[in-house]
């Protein structure tokens, strides 16, 4: 195996285990045996458990942004964030989900998430003439509403995510 599928695979191992497991508890002899690799090359290619999570950060950060495309239409970028079904990304949500409960307890995480959503926000922010606030709200409401979802399955009833944050959209302008 290369040695970036070697790095790749190590961070996506933590990325299965962190939401069951949590970071304290997912070891890094269980990243390695999920990773399929020697405890030794996870340390050759990170020298910390944290420099794991920092690129899973990083790494997870980017798949969201591709797969939510076209940032320069912000109802468009309401519903890939959004709408269920196909292309829905519902392991990468859970696990945003699960580094931001990381955050509150791992500072790096937190510093991590903060940059990724304020470069959200302001990139959105260019969609919507520079209106910070309203921005801002938005990228609440999709993270509010991966958090709800996720955490309490049910409870947001299907497929109803979008047309409320479209709406709650509509009364900001």
């Amino acid at each position: 195996m290369p040695s970036t599928d070697r790095s790749e695979a190590i961070v996506s191992a933590l990325g299965r285990l962190l939401p069951a497991l949590g970071f304290e508890r997912a070891s890094i002899q269980k990243i390695a045996a999920e990773a399929d690799v020697q405890p030794g090359l996870v340390h050759y290619y990170f020298p910390t458990k944290l420099a794991i999570l920092e690129a899973l950060v990083v790494s997870l950060s980017q798949r969201i942004e591709d797969r939510h495309g076209d940032w320069e239409d912000a109802d468009a970028l309401l519903h890939a964030a959004l709408a269920t079904g196909e292309g829905h990304d519902a392991e990468g949500v859970a696990l945003f989900v699960a580094l931001l409960s990381e955050s509150s307890r791992q500072p790096a995480v937190a510093t991590l998430l903060n940059a990724t959503l304020q470069a959200w926000r302001d990139r959105l922010a260019r969609t919507l003439n520079g209106d910070d606030a309203q921005a801002a709200a938005l990228i609440a409401t999709i993270v509010g509403m991966w958090q709800v979802g996720t955490t309490f399955p049910g409870l947001i009833p299907p497929d109803t995510a979008y047309t409320s944050a479209a709406a709650m959209r509509r009364g900001l302008t």
